[in-house]
């Protein structure tokens, strides 16, 4: 993502992607630390927004993080000849087995001289072992290369990449989604509903909430001290 942010600064012109082998500063949402060693897929795609428009709609990382999961299953069913395991996205951005993390997605919006781009960052543990991730990571993270026992192939890897590139694009030029279509395609594997966990809302309190399920917009409905909320992308969970 810094690479090219460097690379808009110097002229390039969206729609782009940036792919690094492995990465030394990676960081997730809120600052997060990130671990990525060599094998898996670190990304990043340049994309300019529509005319007039200043941000990602509240859905995009949702929308994105299904494609990431679906792409996940496909590669896994295709390698294993057998029905894949199964994953769920755990609101806002990460694609999850079981409770631990494969992948997630991170969108900044940076402004440039020909109008506002979104940069669209993918991270998903592919040929990774546990103990290739950073200490106080690999407790919570799992990879393609444990969930099926065997390495990606490469030339799948090769496609898969491509695929989730080009419907980043797709997911973020639209003006608008049809209303209600990313919450739909989420809500039968999004992780956790039913569940309390531990909220962090964004004046810094530590609450208990149950996960009821998605908005049509995409944000997080939770019951927090008796008392259905609304949760954005602000918020943590778990």
């Amino acid at each position: 993502m810094l690479e090219a942010r460097r690379r808009l600064a110097a002229g390039e012109h969206p729609p782009f992607v940036v792919i690094a082998q492995t990465q030394t500063g990676g960081v997730g949402r809120l600052g997060r630390a990130w671990s990525s060693p060599r094998g898996g897929w670190w990304f990043t795609v340049a994309v300019m927004l529509n005319q007039g428009r200043k941000t990602v709609h509240d859905d995009t990382a949702l929308c994105i993080a299904d494609w990431v999961l679906t792409t996940c299953r496909a590669v896994m069913a295709a390698q294993m000849g057998v029905e894949a395991p199964q994953l769920t996205i755990k609101w806002p951005n990460d694609v999850m087995a079981g409770d631990l993390k494969l992948a997630g997605v991170l969108i900044e919006v940076v402004g440039t001289g020909n109008g506002p781009v979104a940069l669209v960052g993918v991270g998903v543990n592919a040929n990774i072992d546990s103990k290739d991730l950073g200490e106080g990571v690999r407790e919570r993270a799992t990879s393609l290369r444990t969930l099926m026992n065997m390495d990606v192939d490469a030339k799948l890897a090769h496609v898969s990449l491509t695929m989730i590139a080009e419907r980043i694009g797709e997911a973020v030029a639209p003006i608008a989604h049809p209303a209600g279509l990313v919450a739909a395609m989420v809500r039968p594997h999004l992780w956790g509903v039913g569940r309390t966990v531990p909220i962090t809302l964004p004046d810094g309190a530590r609450v208990l909430g149950r996960i009821d399920g998605i908005t049509d917009e995409g944000n997080l409905l939770a019951t927090i001290d008796g008392e259905q909320r609304v949760l954005r992308s602000v918020d943590q969970v778990g």
